[in-house]
């Protein structure tokens, strides 16, 4: 991935996949050199290998949080969704409780 951030979480986001997980190059100046350059450090060399090695390790660290039975996410978004549901809503509206 070829990362050129230019506003709001954009910085963030480019920063995470270049610096934190490895996964994407940085696109320092819009200038065609600078440009035909990145495209070859992504599409071929050790650089390319190790990019899609970090990036099939931060997949399944996500495939892990989404898992049907198990993952974090999926378990934590059942819950939210639970505690949405209508009779849970209007049992803690008459119980006075804060949502």
């Amino acid at each position: 991935m070829i990362c050129r951030p230019h506003f709001a979480d954009q910085l963030v986001n480019a920063r995470f996949l270049v610096h934190e997980w490895n996964v994407g190059l940085d696109l320092e100046k819009v200038e065609r050199g600078i440009i035909a350059e990145t495209i070859r450090r992504l599409m071929v060399g050790d650089e390319r290998k190790e990019l899609k090695k970090n990036a099939m390790k931060v997949k399944k660290k996500f495939d892990d949080c989404f898992e049907r039975d198990g993952g974090s996410s999926f378990r934590e978004l059942t819950d939210f969704i639970a505690s949405l549901s209508l009779p849970n809503f209007v049992s803690e509206v008459r119980a006075g409780g804060d949502s």
